[in-house]
């Protein structure tokens, strides 16, 4: 994600994610959720802020084990109200 965010940011190059991982929506200076095939909502972010990788993997530990309000035990992220 952080290569992807670096080819983005200093190429220019758009980059497009189709992902559950609500995770991963800080890399992302648009997000678009789709439902049925249409876009229902739409957030922008101002600041991409890249994940410190080892707080990340203390996050999905915590998820795996269940212990993350509103992630899915085994890490997947539980869709939230969307």
């Amino acid at each position: 994600m952080n290569l992807l965010l670096r080819i983005n940011r200093l190429r220019g190059k758009t980059v497009v994610m189709v992902t559950h991982s609500a995770e991963l929506e800080c890399y992302a200076d648009r997000t678009l959720f789709v439902r049925d095939g249409r876009i229902v909502a739409q957030h922008i972010n101002l600041q991409q802020t890249p994940l410190e990788l080892s707080a990340y993997l203390s996050y999905l530990d915590l998820a795996a084990r269940g212990e993350v309000p509103g992630v899915a035990e085994g890490g997947g992220s539980a869709e939230g109200g969307r």
